[in-house]
């Protein structure tokens, strides 16, 4: 990866945290950030209540597209913010994980739907693409990432809560807290 992509993707992490930071809770708020070019994914969270870190590869968000790239890491955020953990007692379970990853790119695509609309247009759009494949058990298909980013993006939020209202008011898509020993998130 270039430098200049590698300086586009920390600026992006720059301009992006502070926008989600001001919808969080705050132990959310305290997210570190690390860059990780061994990842084969894009990012992955851990949603430790001590220390949420997110770790992402700059290589591959920077073939993402900067809109693109602020919807992962706020779907990443949005995972910390609802406590995902990977495991519960013990059990991966694809079929929740599907779930976790949906309720993700929901709260992601409303706190960005207000001031960010491009991020939540590229998503469903990359998402669309990718059409009826997953990437893997883990992760629901493209259409349905797509179908669950544009439902909850125009959707109104309840109660006439704006798009933006975040976590801890009365949205918020299944929230799971499994354990808090900072197991790997969902991706």
């Amino acid at each position: 990866m270039s430098l200049r992509a590698a300086l586009a993707v920390g600026s992006l992490l720059a301009c992006t945290a502070p926008f989600v930071a001001a919808q969080r809770s705050e132990v959310a708020r305290t997210v570190e950030h690390v860059v990780d070019f061994s990842l084969s994914d894009a990012a992955i969270a851990v949603a430790d209540p001590y220390r949420p870190v997110i770790y992402y590869n700059p290589a591959i968000l920077g073939r993402a597209g900067l809109e693109m790239t602020r919807f992962i890491l706020v779907h990443q955020d949005a995972h910390i913010e609802l406590a995902h953990l990977r495991v519960a007692d013990g059990v991966v379970d694809a079929a929740r994980l599907r779930g976790l990853e949906l309720d993700a790119d929901c709260l992601a695509a409303r706190w960005l739907t207000v001031d960010q609309p491009a991020a939540v247009t590229a998503a469903a759009a990359y998402f669309r693409r990718q059409g009826s494949t997953r990437t893997d058990e883990f992760h629901p298909s493209g259409v349905e990432r797509a179908d669950r980013i544009v439902a909850c993006s125009a959707a109104p939020a309840p109660g006439g809560m704006t798009a933006m209202t975040g976590p801890g008011e009365a949205f918020r898509p299944r929230p799971v807290r499994v354990d808090g020993f900072g197991t790997p998130d969902v991706r």
